[in-house]
């Protein structure tokens, strides 16, 4: 059979299971109960029905043909964070390039991707806590309440 580095999933939901298809692989069709079970399957199948080596990491592209909205939406972040990822990445490669291209140097450029790579971390909820005064030999002071949370950038 033909070595494809890259296989189109087709992903649909039953009941409580995740069910693939890969259409470009006659008889290649699994299912399990998470996504990240699903994808290590379908990995595996793909491989015993292409005739791969053991050693060989096939690609995949998932297609979720499921009526939940929420579960489209979250595929389309995955693949906006995926886009965004493998730019950053080819932005990294030609740090030199770019540096030229923007009058800075290399360093810099250096700088403000690793400033925008934070931008786009998501957000991390953590407890505010009053600061603490020393009066006479004591500590005073205590953690505002558990519902009372600030949100900063990792």
């Amino acid at each position: 059979m033909a070595l494809v580095s890259s296989y189109e999933v087709i992903v649909t939901r039953e009941g409580g299971s995740w069910l693939a298809d890969v259409p470009t692989v006659p008889g290649a069709h699994t299912f399990a109960r998470s996504l990240s079970g699903l994808a290590r399957s379908v990995r595996e199948v793909i491989i015993l029905m292409a005739d791969l080596d053991d050693g060989v990491t096939p690609e995949l592209t998932f297609t979720y043909e499921v009526g939940d909205e929420v579960v489209q939406e979250a595929a389309a972040v995955g693949r906006e964070r995926r886009e965004t990822r493998e730019l950053e990445e080819a932005l990294m490669a030609h740090t030199s390039s770019a540096a030229a291209l923007l009058g800075l140097t290399p360093g810099r450029v250096s700088q403000l991707l690793k400033r925008l790579s934070r931008a786009t971390t998501p957000y991390r909820r953590t407890r505010v806590c009053r600061p603490r005064t020393r009066s006479g030999s004591k500590w005073t002071g205590r953690p505002v309440s558990p519902t009372a949370v600030s949100w900063f950038r990792l």
